[in-house]
């Protein structure tokens, strides 16, 4: 309960202990009547100067109550105004009386309640706090018993107070937070109307994640129709937002930049009585550099709460995986005297040399394999023909994470066309293939973020806009064909598998040059274990360790080139898909180059064989000519225009000279 309700009721409990040690030396003073009740004359004088009594009692009739409860309400009142004295001071006395008390039991009570600690023998979610509805309701999703997260943050939200919360990815931190806001709206004493505006706000760093925690929050308020959950997201059409603002949605999911706009430019969005906020993926709207517009949220709703109901404070929570100083400072900003689970807002959490150390699940296991640039296509398909095979049931579900959206679209078109190909059919049996990144218009995004969850069997490219967050049911293999640039990024990567004690594998590609990545990952606490790549090959390379190691012995493999060849065939015979490899073999050298610059070593883009990178996308030319016109006609145009324009050059001054050099020689 609200520490100001309470202190308004210890101040009057003082002032009338006050009152009744006076009582004797001077009359009590006059006393106001309940604000539920008023009278005609309370204070009317007759000709002796003293106060009359009080005309008969009659209900103020709030706009909530239904007539039947006023009827039951007028019955009482009858009753009493019979048992009324002459001055009426028996009434009064007993009903402020009446108040008082409830208003010390109140604050007693509040006194005396402790946040009830993490309940670690806690079977079911009755146990943590939740109400036997809603343990059904999480029952009836697949939610038997509560995770460690659940049982620390169900209590402390329940009690009301600011929770800072660490979980590692896949725990199920989203009903941690979801249900206890639930059960709170539920049980008020009047019930949730969507004319109250929105008293609930979900904060997400992206539109993906915003539509899965909006699908939670559905099933968990199926059962309360009077609560309306609801989501506002970029790329949806803003006016259609605007008009279900208006109407009223109770719980709000919601991205930073959508929210800020309606929060600046629909005057119909009502947020004065908001009770809750909650940041879910702090570090990542850090990351991806939303701290000044979760700024200037948390401000217009500050100054929009002034205007609303004051009995009562905000409730925020967070949520990080990890802790840094943006995520530090946005909680000493946003969180009043929080309590914290898994760190502090200090971040000592973190070890000594500065590197966080990260809870990893024990049922994931994490692979790498060291693969050379050529290689690299023919490992990550045999590989995906691997997963498939595994599952006794022939049904896997694979997320493959690359650097650049180019590299998305290379891949999912390779895939299929190896999936068509008759001479790869019995490997690459056709699966459900998605693609997701940010290109991708969000009617596209959302339709592909569906598909995927409903598919029992399929596989996934993607950047990393679906590495944070996404709950992508059962997914049973992460490759990362392209490593991260942060030991966070891999946590997040692998994290989309083996969740909520689940099983499920991780495999991550280097380079041989980029073998010391290994060790920074085991400086976080990331155990991973070599894979060799011979047993994707023949089962000649596989028996001869010696040939694994002769990088070139490897490439006259058997499987290696029989698909090479159709790899080669496919870019080769088709515009489109040419454009698609020449696009992401630019991007990925770009992506290459921009990694953070305390790994620049291990990463460096100079060192690089660019030749094999360009047959990593299935492109037999010459690197430099990558993009450029092929046939023999325009390449003899091309030179006699080089030509004229050198000739031209030499009549020209010497600035001019060096430009046109430029121009000819060093553009693409």
């Amino acid at each position: 309960r609200d520490d100001a309700r309470r202190d308004e009721a210890v101040k009057r409990r003082e002032e009338r202990e006050k009152a009744k040690e006076k009582e004797e030396a001077a009359p009590a003073p006059p006393r106001e009547l309940p604000r539920i009740y008023s009278h005609a004359q309370a204070t009317t004088t007759g000709g002796s100067g003293r106060a009359e009594p009080p005309a008969r009692l009659r209900p103020v009739v709030p706009a909530h109550r239904s007539a039947s409860s006023l009827a039951n309400e007028e019955d009482d009142l009858e009753e009493v105004n019979s048992d009324i004295d002459e001055e009426g001071k028996g009434f009064i006395d007993q009903l402020l009386s009446e108040h008082f008390v409830a208003e010390e039991e109140d604050a007693k009570r509040d006194e005396e309640e402790d946040v009830e600690p993490l309940n670690e023998n806690a079977k079911n979610f009755v146990d943590v706090g939740l109400d036997k509805s809603l343990a059904n309701i999480l029952l009836g999703m697949g939610f038997e018993e509560p995770t460690s997260i659940q049982k620390a943050a169900i209590p402390l939200i329940l009690s009301g107070k600011d929770v800072l919360a660490q979980s590692p990815t896949g725990s199920g931190k989203t009903v941690a937070y979801v249900s206890p806001i639930v059960q709170m709206l539920k049980q008020r004493s009047v019930r949730v109307s969507r004319t109250e505006g929105t008293l609930a706000i979900i904060i997400v760093p992206t539109r993906e994640l915003s539509l899965q925690v909006f699908q939670v929050a559905s099933r968990l308020f199926k059962d309360f129709y009077w609560i309306v959950p609801g989501t506002i997201m970029g790329g949806e059409k803003r006016s259609r937002e605007k008009a279900r603002l208006r109407k009223g949605i109770n719980v709000l999911t919601c991205t930073p930049g959508r929210l800020l706009d309606h929060l600046e430019n629909t005057t119909a969005f009502q947020v004065s009585d908001l009770k809750y906020l909650i940041l879910d993926e702090a570090d990542r709207l850090i990351d991806m550099g939303f701290e000044e517009q979760v700024s200037k949220i948390i401000q217009l709703l500050d100054k929009k709460s002034e205007m609303g109901d004051r009995s009562s404070r905000r409730q925020t929570i967070m949520l990080s995986a990890t802790m840094h100083s943006g995520v530090s400072k946005l909680a000493k900003y946003s969180l009043h005297d929080p309590v914290s689970v898994g760190f502090d807002i200090d971040g000592k959490d973190r070890a000594e040399d500065g590197n966080a150390s990260f809870k990893m699940p024990s049922q994931l296991k994490q692979h790498y394999i060291l693969v050379p640039t050529k290689l690299r296509p023919v490992i990550l398909y045999k590989l995906v023909a691997k997963c498939f095979k595994s599952a006794g049931d022939g049904k896997s579900k694979i997320v493959v994470f690359v650097s650049c959206c180019d590299s998305v679209e290379f891949h999912h078109e390779i895939l299929n066309e190896l999936s068509a190909s008759d001479e790869q059919g019995a490997v690459f049996k056709p699966q459900d293939a998605f693609k997701l990144h940010g290109n991708l218009t969000q009617q596209e995004r959302t339709a592909v973020y569906f598909d995927f969850c409903k598919s029992s069997s399929a596989i996934l490219f993607c950047t990393d806009v679906a590495a944070r967050g996404l709950d992508f049911p059962s997914v049973t293999h992460i490759i990362q064909y392209d490593p991260p640039g942060e030991a966070e990024d891999y946590i997040h990567r692998v994290g989309r598998t083996a969740r909520m004690q689940s099983k499920g594998e991780a495999f991550l590609f280097l380079l041989p040059t980029e073998m010391p990545y290994v060790d920074v990952l085991r400086g976080h606490g990331i155990q991973v274990n070599e894979e060799y790549v011979g047993q994707f090959l023949s089962e000649a390379s596989r028996n001869n360790l010696l040939l694994l190691r002769k990088v070139n012995a490897l490439y006259r493999d058997p499987v290696f080139q029989s698909l090479q060849r159709v790899i080669f065939d496919i870019v080769a015979e088709s515009k489109k898909i040419h454009q698609l490899a020449a696009d992401a073999y630019r991007s990925f050298l770009r992506a290459y180059a921009r990694y953070p610059s305390a790994i620049k070593t291990i990463f460096n883009v100079k060192i690089l064989h660019i030749g094999h990178v360009a047959d990593s996308f299935g492109l037999k030319e010459k690197p430099s000519m990558i993009g450029k016109s092929q046939t023999k006609e325009e390449f003899k145009k091309r030179k006699g225009d080089h030509v004229k324009t050198l000739a031209r050059a030499k009549k020209k001054p010497a600035t001019q000279k060096k430009r046109l050099y430029n121009q000819v020689f060093l553009s693409e």
